[in-house]
């Protein structure tokens, strides 16, 4: 609804003298005897009398509000499970057919008084999407952050979320409504009831295995529904079966670990498949079955964490490397170290070293002749005059024997290695570290990804930095208290990705060896699930080492059994790119060439792509969960049966109403465009008429 009122800026006396000034202007012209008949003499003095007055009016301006009236509907969100473990139910046919029309009514019911949104969900929320049960992972906290993120203050009734409660992925859903502002309705999906069923609820294993070594597979086997009678599981290899065991099962809810060694004596991907006999009647046979890879490379990276003495950031720092299978940390005390070993590590830290007690020139100088990579971390304990003297590339002076309490910002200068978003944005959030104060100098030949904020205020100076020196590669972080960071990133987000991902990165870069290769072809990920796109990237160097894509780049894949599949790049840019669709479970090679000029280039690698079956590992339906978010929020629990309670709970809340909104808007009158079109109307009309009569 749209309403117009005027707004005066000055008193309303004023427009006493605008309607006299109309008013005589009027009489003047046709007042007295003229040769215009009665009703025309008329017409014509209203036209004049109405052009002079809004002429006068424009000398006044007052102003014309408009307010504009709004009433937006409460918004209710639908979210459907679309994950696989719905058809391990006895109520898997309903599910396709009638529990469809019954979802499809309520939607259209609720949509006479209210916005409804249709969303389905598995690991990702998408809207209006064709409910087919087909979703691999079921990710329910991320589908209530997301919603409640999606409409912020927005006018959200409710949302009704169709789940068994089962979630394969995230955390737990309970902490994602905390803060919500709407209640969440269940309707709780899926059979309490166990199942008859044996499977292989699991299997622990590191995903990457060390030559010649022995590593464990975890395997554990869940029976339920059954009692008194027996199967078996085995394990095989490329080579065949490596590995069996009869398992006696003695109770109707049976649970057992099995522990399996397997010697790597390959190197690669390698297969390995454990299947667990079936018994009769059971719901499902696709969870006896499980398929895995492991890679078997030729030894870890070592990397050596020296301290001045005990602190916190220590055991943060190795925590966050060793998460990555492939690097091994050994820490120790800087007297301790034994110099005639330094050379099979490939990174050294030294925290707070040098330091007045212990000056590192000899662990530097061992350190610089076996040309292993080197991170300074630089804290109070520090000694920045020994520090100088070292000439690292790095210099910090005038310290006073002070320190600043320093955030982090980005470099938008740094090209190392690139930060996800999120772990930029949680960098700059997280506490201060403790820096010393002075005048930082850094040579040319480092970069710094990040710099210090001293309070509110960003400044150019270094707090980490990497680049090349004099025999390696060198980092310094200028600072202490990567333990509040560590702590700082999992109170945020209960995780500690962000500052995994920064130390991670990091030792990455300082452990790579510079790759002088000219034609450079990666994946993302060499372990990727199945359904999932393969992405293969690629770049091309001329003899200076500049970014060229000329020429085309031809890839071919193979498969364990010898299958070929043979793909061309796409040219972006300055480099390739490739998306290889999907491809079957199983093992992979590839090969990219290409020639430029009269040189051929070539790069190989390889891949695997892995089951994706964690639906099927849990079938029996959580509805104590689904109860308790509904109570938690101020929503209600229901079963498909009976959906229609959930309706009449909504439309009975007397929380969930219309929002009406109002918008005013004002503007000074001669800025209307319409009311100069009127006077613009009326004047040429009594134009016309008085040279209609003869007379101008």
């Amino acid at each position: 609804m749209l309403l117009f009122s005027f707004v005066f800026t000055y008193s309303l006396w004023w427009l006493l003298p605008c309607f006299i000034a109309a008013a005589l202007y009027s009489w003047l012209l046709y007042g007295k005897t003229t040769p215009y008949t009665k009703i025309t003499r008329y017409i014509l003095a209203t036209i004049r009398f109405v052009c002079v007055l809004a002429l006068c009016l424009f000398l006044v301006n007052p102003l014309l509000k408009n307010s504009t009236r709004r009433v937006e509907k409460p918004i209710v969100l639908i979210a459907q499970d679309n994950s696989s473990s719905l058809l391990f139910t006895k109520y898997k046919e309903s599910y396709k057919t009638d529990y469809l029309v019954a979802l499809k009514e309520l939607s259209n019911e609720l949509s006479k008084d209210y916005t409804v949104k249709n969303y389905t969900f598995g690991k990702t929320l998408t809207e209006n999407r064709t409910i087919d049960f087909s979703a691999p992972e079921t990710d329910l906290s991320q589908v209530i952050t997301e919603l409640d993120n999606a409409y912020v203050n927005q006018n959200v009734g409710a949302l009704i979320m169709a789940t068994d409660g089962i979630y394969t992925t995230g955390t737990n859903p309970i902490y994602s409504t905390a803060n919500l502002k709407f209640p969440v309705y269940m309707v709780a999906m899926g059979d309490t009831t166990p199942q008859k069923d044996a499977l292989i609820a699991g299997v622990d294993y590191n995903k990457i295995a060390y030559y010649k070594n022995d590593f464990r597979l975890v395997i554990t086997v869940a029976v339920h529904g059954y009692k008194n009678t027996s199967s078996s599981l085995s394990v095989s290899g490329n080579k065949g079966t490596i590995f069996t065991k009869n398992i006696l099962i003695n109770d109707a809810n049976y649970r057992i670990e099995i522990p399996v060694d397997i010697q790597a004596n390959t190197l690669g991907f390698q297969q390995y498949t454990i299947k667990l006999r079936p018994l009769d009647n059971e719901i499902t046979l696709e969870n006896n079955t499980q398929t895995l890879f492991v890679e078997v490379v030729d030894g870890k990276q070592k990397v050596l964490l020296v301290a001045a003495a005990a602190h916190p950031d220590i055991a943060a720092l190795k925590q966050s490397i060793e998460t990555n299978e492939n690097y091994q940390v050994d820490m120790l005390y800087a007297a301790d170290v034994n110099l005639s070993t330094i050379g099979q590590y490939n990174l050294a830290i030294l925290h707070q070293l040098p330091s007045a007690q212990y000056t590192a020139a000899p662990l530097w100088a061992a350190l610089q002749k076996n040309a292993i990579a080197t991170w300074f971390i630089i804290g109070n304990q520090t000694s920045t005059d020994i520090f100088n003297n070292l000439k690292t590339g790095l210099s910090i002076t005038g310290t006073r024997n002070s320190t600043n309490e320093v955030q982090a910002i980005i470099s938008p200068d740094f090209f190392g290695y690139t930060l996800t978003e999120a772990t930029s944005t949680s960098l700059t959030r997280l506490a201060p570290l403790n820096v010393p104060f002075g005048n930082y100098e850094l040579q040319t030949n480092f970069s710094t990804l990040l710099q210090q904020r001293i309070g509110s205020v960003s400044t150019r100076l270094p707090l980490l930095a990497v680049g090349e020196g004099n025999s390696s590669k060198l980092a310094f972080l200028c600072g202490e208290g990567l333990w509040k960071w560590r702590l700082g990133n999992y109170a945020e987000t209960q995780n500690h990705d962000a500052f995994n991902e920064l130390i991670g990165k990091t030792v990455q870069y300082l452990t790579t060896k510079n790759d002088k290769r000219k034609f450079r072809v990666r994946m993302d990920n060499n372990q990727v699930y199945e359904n999932t796109d393969l992405l293969f990237y690629a770049e091309l160097y001329n003899d200076t080492y500049e970014l060229v894509n000329t020429p085309d780049v031809a890839l071919t894949i193979t498969n364990q059994t010898g299958k070929k599949y043979a793909f061309t790049f796409s040219k972006t840019d300055k480099s390739y790119q490739l998306n290889a669709g999907v491809l079957p479970i199983g093992s992979y090679t590839y090969a990219a060439v290409t020639k430029l000029g009269n040189k051929a280039h070539q790069a190989t690698g390889a891949f695997v792509i892995q089951p994706q079956n964690s639906e099927q590992l849990q079938t029996t339906a959580d509805h104590q969960l689904l109860n308790t978010i509904a109570q938690k929020t101020g929503g209600i629990m229901a079963y498909p049966i009976n959906m229609q309670t959930i309706s009449n709970s909504i439309k009975a809340n007397e929380l969930i109403k219309p929002i009406s909104y109002e918008q005013k808007r004002l503007r000074d009158l001669i800025n209307t465009q319409w009311l100069f079109a009127i006077i613009v109307l009326l004047l040429g009309t009594e134009w016309f008429m008085r040279k209609r009569a003869g007379n101008y």
